[in-house]
């Protein structure tokens, strides 16, 4: 899975760098602690590009429609987190 926009680092002097975590706790569903990721700046969410399951998937920004290739999870490593697809299993990573 790849972010289709290049990403990259900056100051946090605006809201493109803001993002909203709307997390789902379904008891006894596969969807539970799933999250929506949705920037601040627009709305948009972070979606997997024609719900494809394949590596090197794009990732784009997307009105949110709540389905499975919306959805994602977090996963704590230490003291940092890694964002998981709960669509394809697949995480993200940045080409490069």
């Amino acid at each position: 899975i790849l972010f289709y926009k290049q990403v990259f680092m900056g100051p946090l002097d605006r809201n493109n760098e803001l993002f909203h975590f709307f997390f789902f706790f379904a008891k006894k569903s596969f969807l539970n602690n799933t999250c929506i990721i949705s920037s601040a700046h627009c709305g948009k969410s972070m979606d997997i590009q024609w719900a494809c399951l394949k590596k090197g998937t794009r990732i784009i920004q997307w009105p949110k429609h709540k389905r499975l290739n919306q959805r994602w999870i977090l996963i704590r490593i230490g003291n940092v987190f890694a964002i998981k697809s709960a669509f394809s299993d697949l995480f993200l990573d940045i080409k490069g």
